[in-house]
């Protein structure tokens, strides 16, 4: 397990590093059990220390977020020049009929839908891309002080 966690050190993917978490932490339980076992050499006790205290969190976390960021860019860039593209993100919410009443997520009429796209691509988009930024900022941040 630890192996598998060392080796995916440098996965840019948030996911990937989120995977990686949880596999050390199925890990650490294996490692109790190991430790809770009279006959496990002294050897193979100071190598699995050594195998623990080389893995690092910190560093790939951060460089996952800031990949992260990145591709939040992008996928911005793509949904400002592609109605495709902002369909993809925002498409659920618009609807031909006339939702019932109760419904939980009320949809806007598809009528509406090419408006709100102008009105999201010339006036929020950047104010949403801004937020954004600073987010992921406050993420790798904390990931700094940690």
């Amino acid at each position: 397990m630890l192996a598998i966690v060392k080796g995916a050190t440098d996965e840019r993917i948030l996911i990937s590093q989120l995977v990686r978490d949880a596999i050390a932490a199925i890990g650490a339980n294996a490692t109790w059990e190991i430790l809770q076992d009279a006959d496990v050499s002294d050897d193979n006790l100071a190598q699995l220390q050594q195998d623990w205290q080389s893995l690092e969190f910190t560093v790939p976390i951060k460089q996952a977020m800031m990949f992260e960021r990145v591709e939040q860019l992008q996928q911005l860039a793509q949904f400002r020049k592609s109605s495709e593209k902002f369909n993809e993100l925002w498409g659920y919410y618009y609807t031909t009929h006339t939702p019932r009443r109760g419904d939980f997520l009320k949809k806007r009429s598809l009528s509406l839908r090419k408006w709100d796209e102008l009105r999201w691509r010339w006036f929020w988009s950047y104010q949403d891309e801004v937020r954004g930024l600073q987010a992921f900022q406050v993420v790798v941040d904390a990931t700094r002080m940690a």
